[in-house]
């Protein structure tokens, strides 16, 4: 599981990579250019010339005629555009060619980091998440409602028309995706489909360009403990990392091993999120009642008063394929 900070940094360096490709590429064409038109070149030094010679001329005290210095500019400018059009060129063809037209590729516009870095860094995510997962084949297409019995229970309502409503809730909630949107939490036995419709989520709301952190808790919890008790570093990247990301999914909670330390770090990442208005995402396979059996009553009061839930019902997919 990558550090989002480490995965934004990579993406702006290869932002800033083509821009400097760019710019290389633009100076070889223009020595090339100016190789087999030696005439450009010299124009190109007259026009920087007259400029020049004026502000040093002014900088030692003489008398300089910026009018005359400036009409002699646009004349030589306006030689090089004819010298040019003869060659089916223009001045933009001697520049260069950014990939994105709006940063130039320098990663920021009008002060803040480009969508062309965030473009890139959900790719990455997108990458590091489906090395595990399969999050490619995760989409709300694929999820197939008729493995739910459209046989009504005791309760009168058939598991197909629960799995509906969910998973129709589930595509409202990733099209209206922010960073301040609700906390949701999945409930249900293994292979009903909470892991399929959390994977949809984040394919829906990497795809917006936010930042996404999906992995069992286990491993959050592992590589956590493995940073914290470091003896190079006590600072964890990963409990950075998931406190601070756009999206927080935490799947199997319930089955990590349990200590002090564990209970304690999962109520930091849960508390610290609902106080910071970051929405997470969390899969069980346990009730409220298990899950405070496993934990403190903080930890599941914390997840009781700020999470929307959503009961999953049926029988295992996995067996009905």
């Amino acid at each position: 599981m990558a550090n989002s900070a480490d995965i934004y940094a990579k993406a702006l360096e290869t932002v800033r990579e083509r821009r400097s490709a760019a710019q290389e590429r633009a100076d070889a064409e223009k020595a090339r250019l100016y190789n087999d038109v030696p005439e450009l070149s010299q124009l190109d030094s007259k026009i920087y010339s007259v400029f020049a010679q004026a502000a040093k001329k002014s900088l030692a005290g003489g008398k300089v005629d910026f009018d005359a210095a400036e009409a002699e500019s646009l004349r030589l400018q306006e030689y090089k555009r004819e010298l040019l059009g003869n060659l089916n060129l223009t001045e933009e063809d001697l520049q260069p060619h950014f990939s994105c037209k709006l940063c130039e590729d320098t990663g920021y516009y009008n002060g803040k980091l480009c969508e062309c870095v965030k473009f890139i860094a959900a790719k990455m995510i997108f990458d590091e998440i489906n090395k595990d997962v399969p999050l490619e084949n995760s989409t709300f297409e694929s999820f197939d409602l008729k493995y739910y019995s459209d046989k009504p229970n005791e309760s009168g309502v058939s598991p197909r028309s629960v799995m509906s409503r969910i998973k129709q809730a589930c595509e409202r909630y990733a099209q209206g995706f922010s960073p301040k949107s609700d906390s949701i939490l999945f409930f249900g036995r293994t292979g009903l489909g909470k892991t399929h419709l959390s994977l949809s989520i984040a394919n829906e709301v990497i795809a917006k360009g936010y930042n996404v952190v999906y992995a069992p808790i286990a491993r959050i919890l592992q590589q956590i403990e493995r940073e914290y008790f470091s003896r190079e570093n006590k600072d964890s990247k990963t409990l950075e990392s998931v406190i601070n990301c756009d999206l927080l999914i935490i799947d199997d909670l319930g089955t990590e091993f349990k200590t002090s330390f564990v209970t304690s770090t999962i109520y930091d990442i849960i508390n610290s999120r609902i106080l910071s208005g970051k929405p997470t995402l969390i899969n069980t396979n346990l009730s409220l009642e298990e899950l405070e059996s496993q934990y403190s009553e903080r930890v599941v009061s914390r997840i009781s008063h700020g999470y929307k839930k959503f009961t999953f019902v049926g029988e295992d997919v996995r067996t009905l394929l």
